[in-house]
């Protein structure tokens, strides 16, 4: 399938309607199907087996214009001007900017008011509310990627295309007798990460907000000093354990 639209060069928003439309077969030097643009621009040819082609477009007393060449395989997407980019769900300008959202842990992501379920096409410049809901049990963590924020609620500009990945963590319940005051610091943080615990701790882990680990380590004194130069900028997890359990988790920042 191919479709397109044309727009006025001079008033961008302008479509132009009933044009004549040729699909040119480039291999058998010959026009196979030929179509109008409607009201809004827009035309399509179903059907277009593999191979390479040109659309040629007329206009009632003018002479064929720029053929734009376009290679048509097996994909789902295929470029036939320079506004408009095709693919089988639908028509999508090339203005348009793409949202991926990536999950890591148990929750998920509306995008407005719509669950997220896959990329989904944004206006250019348009601003959308994306907010991350935990499963029973989680918590959210963090957004990283080309939105880093511990914020669960953002709105983003869509300036360009953007992959952001959430995190969510499980709560762990403990007993008060399990649980450990613990102390991180400076926060924000550069070259170095403080850890003071009122008590010895079996491990401590830190992750970044996708989940890779980041320093790992065991039978941990009450006070250490994490070093952390190499380390780019971003959210933080830091995981605590004693008794094989994860008595705290807290988020960090590194600027």
């Amino acid at each position: 399938m191919v479709v397109s639209a044309l727009k006025n060069k001079r008033a961008f928003n302008n479509p132009l309607e009933q044009l004549l439309v040729y699909l040119f077969d480039v291999a058998n030097n010959q026009i196979i199907s030929q179509t109008l643009t409607d009201e809004n621009g827009y035309y399509n040819f179903n059907g277009v087996p593999p191979g390479d082609y040109a659309i040629l477009i007329e206009k009632t007393g003018f002479p064929l214009l720029q053929p734009r060449l376009i290679n048509v395989d097996n994909t789902i997407t295929h470029f036939t001007n320079n506004d408009y980019m095709v693919t089988f769900s639908g028509i999508i300008p090339v203005e348009t900017q793409w949202l991926t959202i990536q999950v890591v842990g148990n929750g998920s992501v509306k995008v407005g008011d719509v669950a997220y379920t896959t990329a989904v096409p944004v206006a250019k410049d348009e601003q959308v509310t994306i907010s991350a809901i935990p499963n029973n049990g989680n918590v959210f963590v963090a957004w990283s990627g080309d939105l880093v924020s511990t914020t669960a609620s953002e709105t983003i500009t869509m300036t360009t295309d953007k992959t952001i990945t959430v995190t969510f963590d499980q709560v762990t319940q403990l007993t008060q007798k399990e649980a450990v005051s613990v102390v991180l610091y400076p926060s924000p943080f550069t070259d170095q990460l403080h850890v003071q615990s009122a008590e010895k701790l079996d491990k401590i882990l830190v992750t970044n907000a996708v989940g890779v680990s980041m320093y790992d380590t065991t039978n941990v004194d009450s006070a250490i000093t994490i070093p952390t130069s190499q380390w780019t900028s971003g959210i933080y997890i830091v995981h605590m354990y004693k008794a094989n359990k994860v008595i705290a988790t807290k988020k960090v920042v590194k600027f």
